[in-house]
């Protein structure tokens, strides 16, 4: 199993995934990526391999870049 960072979007079909933290949790990219096309797109969202040290990402982006909106998502292995 893996873990990501992701924030649903109100369509209830997507999500924007975290891709990359920078500048230490003040900044983030990420990418929009609908449900069906998760297995093939898996590859663009940046992923913890434990809940642990994805929870510890998700408290510094909402401590330091304020992205309080987030939450952690499990990943199937593809």
């Amino acid at each position: 199993m893996s873990y990501a960072i992701a924030k649903r979007a109100y369509d209830g079909y997507s999500a924007s995934y975290v891709t990359a933290i920078r500048k230490g949790g003040l900044s983030i990219d990420n990418a929009r990526i609908f449900d069906t096309c998760l297995r093939i797109d898996h590859w663009k969202v940046r992923k913890w391999k434990t809940e642990e040290s994805a929870d510890a990402a998700l408290e510094k982006l909402a401590r330091v870049g304020g992205f309080d909106d987030y939450e952690i998502v499990q990943l199937e292995d593809y």
